[in-house]
């Protein structure tokens, strides 16, 4: 019997990240959270979570309790770190206030009920997330403000940032040549699922240090499921993801070496398996989105493809083409 060809180094590399890692399915997880109404808000829990409903109807309980402590206060969301009672022992816990009165709300779903749904998806998928331990909708239509439990993560950290908007709640992790490779196959990975972030920055990816480590996707507000679009609205969604990754990474500045966006992109592209016509189309709209300018983080995907546009066209050169190289 003839036995089988070894695995290359780099096949190896790009497969271990999921090893030994399992979560319960979508059903499953869905079972394990019962369903609750209160006063003022009804959602989901977990049968162990000891809170009173006091607290579950107003958010505003966990800000005033001693041990509570305010962590993010913008205009339209609050993350309160407080520990909490599961199963009578004591687990540290993130709590997300989000609230909503846009005109939008009426045809979206809240926060926590969009988590809520990408996490079990992501678990149903053997993806490391969030430990969702409620997720509470206000009572009424249009909901105007949900409140979204977690389980705080212990010994993660997070991934070096660029750009405004950084809230570190874990210690920062230097990127190496190696983490960025895992990291690309992750993401490859998560692709590979039709699963897609919407947001994936690298402050949305803490990472757990074990061998091989472990990269936990967070923030999953934008995230999707997209079983049935067809292959080129897939390359589109990814691109997507891939910009927003690449663009948040810190860049270093070594010209001998590989930067590890080009390490993380190309083990991405080795992990998917692509045939050529759509390994060529995604480069080709990773490049377009990132550009020579770059990507500006705060736009939309949109918005920094028309800026691009406007910018080519004031220069008198076309998008694809730089004013030197007229």
């Amino acid at each position: 019997m003839a036995q089988p060809e070894p695995e290359s180094e780099l096949t190896r590399r790009t497969t271990s990240w999921k090893a030994g890692f399992r979560l319960p399915s979508v059903r499953t997880v869905n079972t394990i959270l019962r369903r609750y109404n209160g006063k003022g808000f009804c959602g989901r829990v977990h049968p162990l979570l000891d809170l009173e409903h006091e607290a579950l109807d107003d958010p505003h309980e966990f800000i005033r309790h001693r041990q509570a402590e305010l962590i993010l206060d913008c205009e339209n969301r609050k993350i309160i770190r407080s520990d909490i009672l599961l199963g009578g022992v004591r687990v540290p816990a993130l709590l997300h206030f989000d609230e909503n009165r846009s005109f939008s709300r009426i045809f979206r779903s809240s926060y926590a009920s969009r988590t809520l749904s990408i996490a079990s998806r992501l678990a149903e998928n053997a993806i490391p997330t969030v430990d969702v331990l409620a997720a509470l909708n206000r009572k009424g239509f249009p909901v105007e403000a949900s409140l979204l439990i977690t389980r705080e993560m212990q010994n993660v950290r997070q991934l070096p940032a660029t750009g405004r908007h950084q809230l570190e709640i874990h210690p920062p992790l230097e990127l190496t040549d190696s983490l960025a490779l895992q990291l690309g196959c992750c993401v490859a990975e998560l692709h590979s699922r039709r699963l897609f972030h919407g947001d994936l920055k690298s402050r949305h990816i803490l990472v757990e240090q074990t061998e091989p480590p472990r990269f936990i996707f967070v923030d999953l507000e934008k995230s999707a499921f997209w079983p049935l679009a067809p292959s080129s609205v897939r390359d589109v969604l990814a691109a997507r993801d891939l910009v927003q990754l690449l663009s948040s990474i810190p860049e270093r500045r070594n010209p001998k070496t590989a930067t590890h966006r080009d390490i993380l992109l190309e083990s991405y592209l080795t992990k998917r398996k692509l045939p050529a016509t759509r390994r060529r189309r995604l480069a080709s709209w990773v490049d377009l989105y990132m550009g020579n300018d770059g990507f500006e983080q705060g736009k939309t995907l949109l918005e920094n493809l028309l800026s691009r546009f406007t910018r080519r066209g004031a220069d008198g050169s076309s998008p694809g083409q730089s004013p030197g190289s007229r």
